[in-house]
């Protein structure tokens, strides 16, 4: 899914991740800690270079109950492969 040297940041405050390695190593550890997860998106906007989506989820984080609801923004850039080159989120959080 994503080109070598491949970057994601989960909010503009933090550096990006690089590579497919890295990316898969902090998903895998995410998602361990999930249950119940729905999401949805909605494509805003796509252009030559990049795209931009509004997305949302709900799950429950575990082992502690919280349940958990984002609601985000992606801006996302391809290869020619339509790998990804770069995708940044923002998000809100709720939380109970």
């Amino acid at each position: 899914m994503y080109a070598e040297g491949g970057t994601y940041q989960v909010t503009p405050f933090v550096e990006p991740m690089r590579g497919p390695s890295a990316i898969l190593e902090y998903w895998s550890h995410v998602t361990a800690t999930q249950r119940d997860i729905q999401f949805g998106y909605e494509v805003l906007a796509v252009a030559r270079e990049m795209g931009i989506a509004r997305w949302w989820a709900s799950f429950v984080i575990v082992p502690q109950g919280l349940q958990t609801k984002l609601d985000g923004i992606f801006v996302i850039s391809l290869d020619a492969g339509g790998r990804c080159l770069s995708l940044r989120e923002w998000w809100h959080k709720e939380q109970r």
